[in-house]
């Protein structure tokens, strides 16, 4: 074997040294150089054979490293942070450079040779700028929840399986996008543009409560059972309105310009006339809550198919009762002091059809009908016809409500 092929191994195999990190071989003159492969660990106990240059990400502590040949050095420590668009030029080990040169801005560290790239997916503690939205982010690229914490405990978690944010530690409750869990008895808050606290909602005794801040509890308070009070958190009915004082008034419907279109019984309006008006489903009107009762009668044990006299005694043929508005006769009521057979014929207008009856059997000395749905117009005026033979003292009265 030729000797100086054989000198030429041994010094090699003498000089050259490899480890995970360093390489040192020996050029062609000689010269004994250092190839440095420098290394980013995660852990949470100091690498053992680090290089200059190393970057360390501190588990136990959550803190950021570099190896400066000797010891290793927070990089909030370090004195010489750069940022620009070119490259620091006298670098020691250790300096960080933020290369402005490139979108998004690159990190850089100086192993005392040449500059590390730690890589561009980082968000700064200053910003980003010139990230694209639709890949880059904060979070999970798998179905694990994302978590935003502060002093280390949970303020925040996006849900990894549903399209939910739990605010407080909350735990995930059906598929609301958004759960919060009460910091003692307070929920939410809400401010002007200048910051003062306008409403605010907390849990009080069995209810949530939505206050005026700094002014009035109870403006609305939800009742678990489903009972609702405004300015009382006991409220008593469905809907418990107090007044804060007696010159407050407790509750306003405002007046309909037009008449609604009515769908359910028990349905309100107060119209341009200002009258309350329901909702009769069976008669499908609008039919004023105030009812009225006008009647006709005989003072005489011998009434016999003639009209009934007024309040004023004479006969209703002669005048009647005039409507000052548009109603509906509802109802139809009549009493005498004899079982007989008779009927009452209601008619308006000095006209001789009958509009609405109601007839009484001998079997009773009255009789009354609250399904009648007999219409009239404002200015028609009502009259009343016994039909029958020597009936005692007939009293009449029909309910009527005003129409809508």
């Amino acid at each position: 074997m030729n000797r100086s092929f054989l000198l030429l191994f041994f010094i090699f195999n003498g000089f050259l040294k490899v480890n995970a990190q360093e390489v040192r071989v020996i050029d062609n003159k000689g010269t004994i150089n250092t190839i440095r492969n420098n290394q980013v660990y995660s852990s949470a106990t100091a690498p053992i054979t680090p290089l200059e240059g190393d970057i360390w990400f501190n588990t136990g502590n959550s803190t950021s490293q570099v190896y400066t040949g000797t010891v290793w050095v927070e990089l909030e420590d370090i004195d010489n942070v750069t940022s620009n668009n070119t490259a620091p030029s006298f670098p020691v080990s250790g300096d960080i450079w933020f290369n402005t040169s490139v979108v998004p801005t690159s990190v850089n560290v100086w192993d005392g040779t040449s500059w590390l790239a730690l890589g561009n997916n980082f968000w700064s503690r200053d910003g980003n700028a010139g990230s694209n939205p639709a890949t880059e982010f904060l979070g999970t690229t798998d179905t694990q929840d994302f978590v935003l914490r502060s002093n280390n405990i949970e303020k925040l978690r996006l849900f990894g399986t549903k399209g939910q944010v739990l605010i407080n530690q909350a735990p995930t409750f059906n598929d609301h996008p958004l759960v919060i869990r009460a910091n003692g008895n307070d929920i939410l808050a809400f401010q002007d543009a200048s910051g003062n606290p306008l409403w605010h909602w907390n849990i009080i005794g069995n209810g949530l409560n939505f206050v005026e801040s700094n002014i009035a509890d109870y403006r609305l308070f939800l009742e678990q059972g489903g009972n609702v009070g405004i300015n009382t958190g006991n409220p008593d009915a469905m809907l418990d309105v107090d007044p804060t004082s007696n010159n407050e008034v407790p509750l306003r419907l405002r007046p309909n310009a037009t008449t609604p279109t009515g769908t359910n019984s028990g349905e309100f309006h107060v119209g341009a006339d200002g009258l309350l008006y329901t909702y009769d489903a069976t008669r499908t009107k609008w039919l004023s809550v105030d009812r009225n009762m006008v009647g006709w009668g005989r003072n005489s044990n011998n009434t016999s198919n003639q009209y009934l006299r007024q309040f004023n005694g004479a006969l209703s043929s002669q005048n009647g009762w005039r409507m000052i508005r548009d109603g509906t006769i509802t109802a139809i009521t009549v009493q005498g002091n004899a079982n007989q057979n008779y009927t009452i014929h209601i008619r308006k207008n000095d006209d001789t059809t009958n509009i609405a009856s109601l007839v009484v059997t001998n079997s009773s000395q009255g009789a009354h009908d609250v399904s009648i749905d007999v219409d009239f117009n404002e200015g028609d005026y009502l009259q009343c016809y016994l039909v029958g033979t020597s009936i005692d003292y007939p009293q009449v009265l029909v309910e009527i409500a005003w129409r809508q």
